[in-house]
């Protein structure tokens, strides 16, 4: 009889261990595996991530205007006062083609990421940032972001050229 009950005590001895052991993993995932990116970590990505769209975005063909053109020359000719103008299908200039293509670009990745990362400003400029170009400018939530960094993608014009930037902050 006296050996029944000490198998009995080292089992409520092992399932303590085993409790113990179980609550230790918990706190393991819950302050190691899921912290939240470090600052340094995150505005890297977030930079990286405004390049990537920017870049992608300029890339961009716009099937719906002149034949061969991108969002980049429609960009470059939204900023030239005189010229050839481009025309898109629904015949709206090429700086209402890039306002609109750019607003559902936006509202259809970054304002629904599901990184965390939906306060963004994309401004286009040829000047001063201040004064953006034929007021192509989006912004989301702007007012949360603690640090900005972002890349400038500048595109060529003669003389001059047009700066595109996109701020991503969490």
């Amino acid at each position: 009889m006296r050996r029944g009950k000490l198998g009995q005590t080292e089992m409520i001895g092992l399932a303590v261990i085993v409790i113990l052991l179980m609550v230790g993993l918990i706190f393991i995932v819950r302050f190691v595996v899921m912290k939240q990116p470090t600052s340094i970590k995150q505005t890297f990505t977030q930079s990286n991530i405004a390049s990537n769209f920017v870049n992608s975005m300029l890339k961009m063909s716009a099937e719906e205007c002149t034949k061969n053109v991108d969002m980049s020359d429609l960009i470059a000719n939204c900023a030239k006062p005189k010229g050839n103008p481009i025309r898109c299908t629904d015949l709206s200039s090429s700086c209402d083609f890039v306002n609109r293509t750019v607003k559902a670009l936006l509202d259809n990745s970054i304002k629904r990421a599901e990184w965390g990362s939906r306060a963004y400003l994309l401004n286009m400029y040829v000047h001063d940032p201040n004064v953006p170009l034929h007021g192509i400018q989006h912004a989301n939530k702007m007012h949360l972001c603690k640090e900005r960094d972002s890349k400038i993608f500048p595109i060529p014009l003669n003389p001059g050229s047009v700066k595109v930037q996109l701020w991503i902050c969490s």
